[in-house]
Formats: structure tokens, sequence, C-alpha cells
């Protein structure tokens, strides 16, 4: 390994060195890097016997440089998706002759290739470049979805590349068809979370406000990392129609796995005799009955901030522990308390945002019971005897199913189908058993009739509750003093912003004013400018900035969507971006009140009781 490229790996990709480190090599590779006809490396693969050349063998960097000469001219906050990196050129390439210095990610399906590579040419430029990742299939691949979800966000949607290099596509056909299927989850996921904030961000809203009530004595997500034996297995309980053929064997399996519950089977699991080991929520709308069960108090409650309070309230847990959130404004506020707010992806569902905690908790065995993802029987979920479909409202298709050849599916049900699946791929160092017996087939799990699971993975005894109860509680002293003083720290701010906002739109107005003149006044627009600058920096540096987004997502939304085109006539853009900036800033103001008024309410509701 040349020595800078391993001083580079050393220090900017720790976790991606360990795993180079653990790695045995082979004794023989199918990559190698030659020398092209003019000199340069150039990297060859080797398949069924055939040398394929994924750089020319002649002139590299002639060859990059006519691959690459669109994307140069790169929007704004555009991202770069590289599925391959073959010798390093295309990265540095777009790295050096991209107009606005765009985000690049390196997809490599081959371990052998980035091994021949940081063996034999410096890279270490772009490994030390914190504009460009690199994820390794069988190394660091996770790094590719996690990127996905920070830096392809609402307003660069438009405008990001996706680039599969010379010949890696034909060379790498499973592992592309995964990379794609990312990029498109990662869209999906994207356009849902934007419908869904447009729509009902002030419910959502209130809902994380209002459920600060119950920080108080709280357990975090982050804080279950490694908090279980590696050897426990988890059990995921989920409503599908097909859990009515093995809820009963629930029995058996208590106190010698985990046995997580979602919500909508919380009520017939008790009614078996079986108490769960926690319950997952995380809907924003969903009807609060199904939570009137006695005893559930007591059970380990595991909610997403933005879960309907109204459940919280009904519920009052005496164990509730924070999911997760994308509040800035209790970031602060955990790291005090010895935590930081948990962030995962968790899929969109209940059942997905179970697995990604589950995972991310270090456990190395997930059962899946009751995750049919399809219409079983014609029936969406477990105890319902009929369902009707109005095609005309939701999208169905058929997929591969487990115990028949073909099953019926909803278009959502088709995402989580195929999240489960990223998931699985991702962390093949997690067995995920499919003990579901009907339903949706799901690659990369392995599917097992539960009796046969119980028998053979399920055999000591462990006392879960003791894992979950050394976990320590966050917010045990002072908590309502805590949540009283953020809001006040909010009104304040929010106060500040407004005043700011109004300055905002008077500089948008001036600006348009001096441009419809004709005299182009540069020192005026200048100032002009450089005040508005000031007034964005400030704004997006708040950490309630993020908690007014969940109100102004349309206008954002409106906002972003052209933001980085290209206009010929200067002056003509210069005053749609002054329009656009005036509007935006009125809007924005427009919300302050309601997300006050949101607070008023969040705090009486504190201070209740």
């Amino acid at each position: 390994m040349l020595e800078s490229n391993r001083i580079a790996l050393e220090e900017h990709y720790k976790k991606l060195w360990d795993a180079l480190e653990r790695k045995v090599r082979p004794d023989c590779t199918k990559a190698r890097v030659q020398l092209s006809k003019n000199g340069e490396k150039a990297v060859c693969y080797l398949n069924d016997g055939q040398e394929v050349w994924l750089n020319s063998r002649y002139n590299p960097s002639a060859e990059v440089e006519r691959f690459m000469e669109d994307s140069v001219g790169l929007q704004e906050e555009a991202v770069v998706c590289f599925f391959g990196m073959a010798n390093g050129m295309y990265v540095r390439e777009i790295r050096q002759k991209a107009k606005h210095d765009p985000k690049v990610v390196v997809y490599e399906p081959s371990i052998d290739i980035f091994l021949q590579v940081i063996d034999h040419i410096d890279i270490s430029d772009l490994l030390e470049d914190n504009k460009v990742l690199f994820a390794i299939e069988g190394l660091n691949e996770e790094e590719f979805q996690h990127f996905l979800y920070y830096h392809t966000q609402q307003h660069n949607r438009n405008n990001n590349q996706y680039i599969p290099l010379p010949k890696y596509a034909a060379l790498f056909p499973a592992e592309y068809e995964m990379f794609a299927r990312s990029i498109r989850d990662s869209v999906l996921r994207l356009q849902a979370q934007i419908n869904t904030v447009s729509q009902h961000g002030e419910e959502i809203l209130r809902n994380i406000l209002m459920n600060t009530k119950y920080f108080k004595g709280c357990r975090n997500g982050k804080d279950f990392e490694h908090a279980f034996p590696e050897d426990l297995t988890a059990i995921l309980v989920s409503a599908g129609p097909s859990l009515k053929k093995n809820i009963h064997l629930l029995k058996e399996a208590k106190g010698k796995a985990l046995i997580a519950v979602v919500d909508r089977t919380i009520r017939p699991v008790l009614e078996l005799g079986v108490v769960p080991d926690m319950i997952f929520t995380i809907d924003y709308l969903k009807d609060s009955k199904m939570f009137e069960v006695d005893g559930i108090a007591e059970i380990p409650f595991v909610s997403a901030l933005a879960t309907n309070y109204r459940t919280l309230d009904l519920v009052r847990p005496k164990n509730f522990i924070v999911d997760g959130a994308d509040e800035i404004i209790f970031d602060k506020l955990f790291k005090k308390e010895g935590s930081e707010i948990w962030r995962v992806d968790g899929g969109g569902s209940v059942a997905t945002t179970a697995i990604a905690n589950l995972v991310a908790w270090g456990f190395k065995r997930i059962i899946l019971i009751g995750q049919d993802l399809a219409m079983t029987g014609n029936v969406e979920h477990f105890g319902e005897s009929q369902t009707a479909f109005d095609d005309s409202k939701i999208s169905m298709s058929y997929v591969e199913g487990i115990e028949e050849e073909k099953v019926l599916t909803r278009q959502d049900f088709l995402a989580y189908i195929r999240w489960i699946e990223r998931i699985a791929y991702n962390f093949r160092d997690v067995q995920f058993i499919d003990s579901t017996e009907g339903g949706a087939r799901k690659k990369g799990t392995t599917v097992m009739p539960f009796r046969e699971a119980i028998d053979r993975y399920l055999l000591k005894e462990y006392d879960v509750a003791s894992y979950i109860e050394k976990v320590p509680r966050l917010f045990t002293e002072r908590a309502d003093e805590k949540m009283n003083d953020l809001f006040g720290a909010m009104r304040e701010n929010m106060g500040k912003l407004k005043r700011r906002l109004k300055e905002g739109v008077t500089l948008c107005r001036q600006g348009i004013k001096i441009l419809e003149s004709g005299s182009i006044q540069f020192r005026e627009l200048k100032s002009i400018n450089d005040k508005i600058g000031k007034i964005d920096e400030y704004m997006l540096g708040l950490d309630e900035y993020s908690t007014l987004e969940k109100l102004t997502a349309g206008a954002e939304y409106d906002f972003s969507g052209d933001l980085f085109s290209d206009y010929d006539d200067d002056r003509k853009e210069a005053i749609r971006m002054y329009e656009k900036s005036q509007v935006l800033y009125e809007k924005i103001a427009e919300k302050i009140p309601v997300l006050l008024g949101i607070v008023d309410e969040a705090e009486k509701h504190l201070n209740a009781d």
C-alpha cells in the first residue's frame, strides 16, 4: 500500500481502515493496475478470462475528460454519485473542474479494485478531500446510504448526478442494481418527506413540542447501542395477516429473546398473555384507541417525538425511550445530559424503524413475524376479515411471495420491502430471519418457519428487562425547568428572526427598485447583498430554524425548486432572486406566530398536572 494512501486512510477513514486491517488479502486478484500507452496508470479487471479495461488503455486522461465534459457544469449544491472509481481520475476531474465545488460519493463494488488502486496509485488527495466520500462494498458500504440521507435534499434534488463509470454496470450487475435502488429509495423518501411535512407540518411540530413533557426520566435510543448481549436474538412482531399462523408461539419465546411489537399488535400479544419487552410507534396521526390496553404504561415505549402526542398522554409510559428527532433545538439539551439525539434512517414505517433501531443497537439476529407487506388472503393487517382495495387511490402490483408464486402489494409496502432488502444487503453480519410464513419475499433474508427458528436459536434464558434498566435515564433533575428555558429561548430567537426577516423584505425591494431603474449601482447592490447574506446566515444558524421549517416546507419547496438555474440575462436573474427571497421571507415571517402559538400550547401541556 502506498504510504501516502495509508496515512490518508488512517486519518480520514477510520472505519474503512479498521476493516482493511482485518481483511485477509486473497493470494490472487482479478484486478490489477497497468500502464496505458501514454504512460498513465489504468485499472484492468479479469472477467471470465477476458481483460476489461476500466480506463482507456491508450490515453486515460483524454477519455475521462470526454466522459465528464457534460458534468463539470453542475449547478450549485449538487452532489455526484459515482458507481465505480477506476483509477480515481473521474473523481479528480469533477473536483478540479466543476464550477460549484460539488460533493462526491464513490461507491466501489469491488474490494479487489480498491486494494489494487491504493497499492499502486496515489489517490491521497481524494482521500483527504472533505467533499469526497469512498464507500467500498464489503468494507464500509453503509456510508453510501448515510451520504444519500444527509446530502440529497430538497434544495438540490433536481441537480444531482448519478454516474456509472464505463464497463462497471456490466461487470457488477447485482451491485449496480442495489446502487440504483438505493438512489431511487432516497428520491422517494425525500419526496414523501416533502409531501408529509408540506401537508401535516403543523401537526408534526405540535406533537414534537408537546411530547417534550415526557423527557423527564426518559431514555434515549442512542444509548442502547451495545446494551444487549451479542448472542441475544430480537423478534419483531408486525401486524401482517399471516401473524395468525404463529403468534401463539411467542409464549415459548418469552425470556429467550427481546420481543418487540409494533403498535398495531400490542393488544393481540397482550391478550395472548405475553408481555412484550418493547413497543414501537412513530405515527403522527395514528388513532390512540389502539393503546387503550391495561398494563401498557409499564412496557418500555419506543417512540418518535413526532408521534401523536395524544397517544403518549393516554399511555403515560413509565419507560419512555426517544426514538429520534431531526430537531436541532434538542441537540444541546441532550448533550448536556451526556447523550445525543438519535438519528436513524427508519425507512418510513413503524416496522422498518424498529428494524433500523435493532440493527443499530447491535443485534446480530433479528426474526421477523407478521411482516407480510402484502395482501395475504386479500387483507392488509392481522385481525381483518376483508379489505376493499381502491385501485384509483392506491397503486398495486404483484411481487414474489414467500409461500405463493406472486402476491399483491401496495406501492408503499413495496418501498418497505426494498428498504428491508437494502438493510439486509448492507448489514451482512446481521442474520435476518423471515418467519412471516406468508406475504412478500425479501431478498437477503433467510426464510424459516417460526417454530424452527425458536427450536434452533432460542436456547437460553435472558433477563431482558435488566439490560433495559441499565441504560441511564435522562432529565432526572430540573427537567421541567430545562424545557421551560428551551421554550423561552425559542420565543426570544423567533422575535429576533421576525425583525431580521422584515429587514430582508425591505432590502429585496430596494434591490429590485435599483435593477428596474436600469442604472446599475454596484456599490449599493453589493451592500444590499451583504446584508441579505448576513440575514440568511443568522436565520440558518438558529437552532430553531429546522423546527420552523416544519411550517414553512411549502414555501421552502417553492423557493428551492429552480434556485440554481442559470439565466443569460444577469439583471433579470438578479431581480428573480430578489423576488423569490422576498416571498420566502414574508412566508416565513407569517409562520412565526403559528410556531409561538404551539410553543405556548406545549408549555401549558408541560406544566399541567
